[in-house]
């Protein structure tokens, strides 16, 4: 699965603006069969920004997509407009899924956690982070993981785990790090990483039907 992800940072004064004409053209896509979220940072160290995520079988269905949307007149009238109400370009990056939270939601919240690997330590990252969503998954704790393969800061794996709630999130933050197995995951990661890991939560403001 590939996963096409653009980050919107609007004006300070436009925010309900662009949150609408997100919300908005997202239902179009998912009325037309092209599953995507979207979510807004509530707390992360950016400030508030917007995340499209769009989910393809693979990169060509995924340029397709693309291709079809710049030949659209309303996208584009839209795209325009949006231009007008960010502070920033918007950023725009490709991951491939490697590992499918064991029960994906489309409402509620996400706890993001993103890691950058050390030079060199690309497989031994990937493999420990791996192990360690596949784990969390066994504990009935879901966990989703993918690898950047294009973007502006290179290779990077990020954990997604959903909560219904923020009170569900923190209980659930308070029994992984209790768990004995979330030091030993630690221990074998740091050596891997090329700088401290980056959270964040987001609340899911539109998404497919479940």
């Amino acid at each position: 699965m590939i996963i096409t992800r653009a980050t919107i940072s609007p004006k300070p004064t436009a925010l309900a603006e662009v949150q609408d004409l997100i919300v908005e053209w997202v239902g179009r896509w998912n009325a037309k069969g092209q599953r995507t979220v979207a979510t807004k940072d509530i707390w992360g160290a950016n400030g508030a920004k917007f995340h499209i995520a769009s989910f393809h079988d693979s990169v060509g269905d995924a340029d397709d997509s693309r291709r079809a949307n710049l030949a659209s007149d309303d996208f584009m009238n839209a795209a325009q407009k949006l231009n007008t109400l960010v502070s920033a370009p918007t950023g725009w990056a490709i991951s491939e899924q490697l590992i499918a939270p064991a029960q994906p939601s489309v409402t509620g919240y996400a706890l993001r956690v993103g890691i950058s690997p050390a030079p060199g330590k690309i497989m031994e990252m990937q493999q420990v982070a791996s192990d360690w969503a596949n784990y969390l998954n066994s504990i009935d704790v879901s966990c989703g993981m993918t690898m950047q393969i294009w973007g502006h800061n290179g290779t990077t794996f990020a954990h997604r785990l959903p909560h219904a709630n923020l009170g569900e999130a923190d209980d659930s933050r308070k029994r992984v790090q209790a768990d004995p197995e979330y030091k030993k995951f630690i221990d074998k990661l740091i050596p891997t990483m090329a700088g401290p890991s980056r959270w964040g939560i987001q609340e899911i403001i539109a998404g497919p039907a479940e």
